[in-house]
């Protein structure tokens, strides 16, 4: 239905917005931290993807979702989380999938389209899920101490899970 498209494709630019908002988020980390690793090695595109590339998408993916959800009101059932984090998500990786090919080609692109679409998705997917669960534990009063700790597994999981994508793609496998 029109109003269920229009949300959508709210988080869709939304998610496009949160792409930024990683590069400000590594921008800032750059002038914070130096992180003395590279991705020349395995041991440093470990460090590198899951203390840091992972994280930082994985968060800006989340702010731009909940700030939207929570400003909207979007989320009326289950299933609803699911599907909006994931458009965030679909977002970010339109905008990424976008200058990786500016940058590396159209061979990268292809590959990318399929999995970095997928793997965005589904860590999107997983905190956006418990976020509903969060959002619905609010609605009844629960306490939302329990909740609140799985989102932020839900969180460590998909960043873990991207950081480890990246390392295997710096390993050599196709990314």
């Amino acid at each position: 239905h029109r109003a269920g498209q229009k949300i959508l494709i709210r988080f869709y630019f939304a998610g496009i917005g949160s792409a930024f908002l990683a590069l400000l988020m590594y921008n800032i980390i750059d002038v914070i931290v130096y992180i003395p690793c590279e991705a020349k090695t395995l041991a440093g595109a470990f460090l590198m993807h899951v203390l840091m590339v992972g994280p930082v998408e994985e968060m800006s993916k989340f702010l731009a979702f909940a700030l939207l959800a929570h400003r909207r009101g979007s989320i009326r059932d289950p299933m609803e989380g699911l599907l909006q984090a994931a458009t965030v998500a679909l977002g970010f990786a339109s905008i990424e999938n976008f200058s990786y090919g500016m940058y590396y080609g159209l061979g990268l692109t292809v590959w990318r389209l399929i999995f970095s679409i997928i793997g965005h998705m589904s860590y999107a997917g997983l905190w956006g899920f418990i976020y509903t669960g969060l959002v619905f534990e609010e609605k009844t009063g629960s306490d939302v101490h329990r909740p609140l700790m799985q989102l932020g597994a839900a969180l460590f999981i998909g960043a873990f899970g991207h950081g480890m994508y990246n390392t295997f793609c710096e390993a050599g496998l196709p990314n």
